[in-house]
């Protein structure tokens, strides 16, 4: 059993929109796919019903798609996000 269409859509757009940004290496793993430039900065995972994933910024933001952070260092802010559909990612 896999993750129904809405989620491999939300997928498609996401990865749409950080290869928006520039030239970027996908990396599928088991769990999830990770999105790397000189590290890597994204990741998605994805669940039955929607995508569960995490941005690392240089600085924290305080926004209403941010489920969680986890402040790794000093320039590497973690922001845990969950996407349900695709009018979702307009916040990030």
């Amino acid at each position: 059993m896999g993750a129904d269409e809405t989620v491999k859509r939300l997928f498609e757009l996401f990865a749409e929109a950080v290869r928006a940004n520039g030239e970027v290496t996908v990396i599928p793993e088991i769990t999830r796919v990770a999105f790397q430039v000189r590290m890597s900065f994204a990741a998605v995972v994805p669940r039955r019903s929607w995508l569960d994933g995490h941005l690392v910024l240089a600085q924290t933001v305080s926004e209403p798609w941010v489920r969680k952070d986890d402040v790794i260092s000093a320039r590497n802010q973690v922001h845990h996000f969950r996407l349900r559909e695709p009018s979702d990612l307009t916040l990030l």
